[in-house]
């Protein structure tokens, strides 16, 4: 098997969230467990977004408690407008995205995701 391709179908989920005008933390996908699956990518563009604020992923460890496994700062003035996260890992439990403004952005706002889930059953 050539490295970085799954040996299981995979399937991308699509989506936008409308991100508030505020500085609350909100979710902007989640997948509740109870298959195990493999998730290898997630895609956020955040070209849209104007001011500095972190992408944090989430998963139930312990089946119960949402704990950060993964985050990542966003700073509005880099070149770059968009996040990949080559996640790679596997688990029956359940896992979210969420973002959080640092300043709010004056108006609402687009980020488009897509998330990459490998089935394993």
């Amino acid at each position: 098997m050539r490295p970085g391709v799954s040996p299981w179908p995979s399937t991308g989920i699509q989506g936008t969230l409308a991100l508030p005008n505020d500085v609350a933390e909100h979710m902007v996908w989640e997948d509740l467990g109870g298959r195990r699956r493999a998730f290898t990518g997630m895609l956020l563009d955040l070209s849209a977004i104007t001011q500095t604020g972190v992408v944090r992923l989430y998963v139930k460890i312990d089946g119960a408690n949402y704990r950060v496994v993964h985050h990542q700062h966003y700073n509005a003035a880099d070149v770059d407008d968009s996040i990949c996260y080559d996640v790679g890992f596997a688990t029956a439990q359940d896992v979210k995205v969420t973002y959080q403004s640092d300043t709010a952005e004056g108006a609402v706002r687009n980020i488009p995701y897509e998330v990459v889930i490998g089935k394993m059953e």
